[in-house]
């Protein structure tokens, strides 16, 4: 099944729109990330498992391919955690009573599935604002930023609840 999520590039004060494309095939399990990853990217595939598994889901059976896309541009920091892990849940073949294709997701990973705030929020929301974006589904410490630059901030303090959100419709209170 194939999936993918929105997130952005930041290069200083510039933002670059990101599509994190996933596809869970069948295979030896494996995880495979492309698209100019650096290692902080990269090692994203260990913060995941173990967040998926206090979030109470299991990674999907197969082989797993994640595209970060424009594939030529060098993507950087943590804030890939929580779009690949959703589209890796949507790959997986759950279903979201959201549409998913009208938010933006940013945000870093802990091994016990909570959100950690990432950088450049503030100067994302204001990309998001000014494309059409409907939300940015956020951890709870950027929330102000993402208000702050104009755009509507779905705050999440783990994966778990990005989960419930997405599959059950709950819409968290913008601060």
């Amino acid at each position: 099944m194939l999936a993918s999520v929105r997130s952005v590039a930041l290069w200083g004060l510039d933002v670059v729109p990101v599509t994190v494309e996933t596809d869970v095939g069948d295979g030896l399990p494996r995880t495979l990330l492309v698209g100019l990853p650096d290692s902080t990217v990269r090692e994203s595939q260990e913060r995941l498992l173990s967040a998926f598994k206090h979030a109470g889901l299991d990674m999907p059976d197969g082989r797993i391919t994640i595209n970060l896309s424009p594939t030529d541009l060098r993507k950087t920091g943590s804030h890939y955690d929580l779009p690949i892990a959703v589209s890796i849940a949507l790959a997986g073949g759950r279903v979201p009573k959201i549409r998913t294709t009208d938010l933006l997701f940013l945000g870093e990973l802990a091994l016990d599935g909570s959100l950690r705030p990432v950088t450049g929020v503030l100067n994302a929301a204001r990309w998001a604002r000014d494309h059409g974006v409907k939300a940015l589904v956020v951890p709870v410490e950027n929330a102000p930023e993402v208000v702050a630059g104009g755009a509507t901030a779905w705050p999440v303090a783990s994966l778990a609840e990005c989960f419930r959100i997405l599959w059950e419709g709950e819409i968290p209170e913008t601060p």
